[in-house]
């Protein structure tokens, strides 16, 4: 099978389902092995058709057959396109037993003018609800916005008042160093690196300076953004 559907161009399960259908015999399995040894079953008869002859004959290629014949009663049908925002509202119109379908010309405007009206109204609805869900988006993201902000001018002054703890402990320390009588002269340098790094703290928490940081921070704007929260030192 395999080497006969690589002649075709098909595959080889294909044209074993064309045999099946057709009613053609199909090797089985050790087919091929047998007729090598001479054991091979006879070839049982099949079906005599003579488009089998015709290389172009592609079963699995025509067209289908219909499942229904289509006849034209005369009957003319208006359907109106689908669209569910109609709410119900009737779509199709036909000749029957009793009307004919201009006679329901009035009847269709009507409907048509019912259908427009609830797309309409579905579409106003829809436009209402997509501005709630803005809204309520928009009040997220401000709530969100709050927070943030505040978060940053909350870690900026819990800083300053580690700062201010730092310059305190400072004083005490160096108010303490200070009694120390012929120092060490180790010791006595570390006094003054405390006594310049008091300095420098003090400097820092200097309101000039703080107004100054807040400024380059931008902390004060409402739509602040600090990407790095080490800026905030």
């Amino acid at each position: 099978m395999t080497t006969n559907a690589a002649e075709l161009g098909t595959a080889a399960p294909t044209l074993a389902a064309l045999a099946r259908r057709l009613g053609l015999p199909t090797p089985r399995a050790g087919h091929w092995m047998k007729m090598e040894v001479g054991k091979a079953p006879p070839t049982p008869d099949y079906p005599a058709d003579p488009a089998l002859d015709d290389t172009s004959y592609r079963p699995w290629r025509a067209p289908t057959i219909p499942e229904h014949d289509y006849v034209p009663n005369g009957e003319l049908v208006l359907k109106f396109d689908h669209d569910y925002d109609a709410g119900g509202t009737r779509r199709t119109f036909s000749d029957g037993k009793r009307q004919r379908l201009e006679d329901l010309v009035p009847s269709m405007i009507e409907s048509l003018e019912r259908w427009g009206m609830a797309v309409k109204a579905r579409r106003a609805e829809r436009a209402e609800q997509a501005r709630k869900w803005a809204e309520q988006d928009r009040r997220r993201k401000d709530i969100e916005r709050q927070v943030r902000v505040e978060g940053y001018r909350i870690t900026f002054l819990q800083r300053q008042v580690e700062r201010k703890r730092e310059v305190d402990g400072l004083s005490g320390l160096i108010g303490l160093w200070e009694q120390a009588e012929d120092p060490d002269p180790k010791f006595a340098e570390l006094l003054e690196f405390a006594r310049l790094y008091q300095k420098w703290l003090e400097a820092k928490l200097a309101p000039g300076a703080v107004a100054e940081r807040i400024a380059d921070l931008k902390l004060m704007d409402d739509d602040v953004y600090i990407y790095d929260a080490k800026r905030l030192d």
